[in-house]
């Protein structure tokens, strides 16, 4: 069952693991977390470096 931010929101990215042993498994998927998130920043990052004209202030 979605949450209530999933329910309101326009796309839902939804990450999973595979089922691995006790310990392992938090590990597992705060690495596949903040591999979603890098590669949302990094196509972010580039869609702006193609934008002309764009301010940016880390310049």
């Amino acid at each position: 069952m979605p949450g209530p931010l999933a329910e309101i929101a326009d796309i839902t990215l939804v990450v999973g693991t595979p089922d691995w042993p006790v310990g392992t498994d938090t590990i597992a998927s705060r690495l596949a977390s903040l591999l979603l998130l890098n590669a949302l920043q990094l196509a972010v990052g580039l869609r702006r470096e193609s934008a002309p004209g764009e301010n940016r202030c880390y310049e």
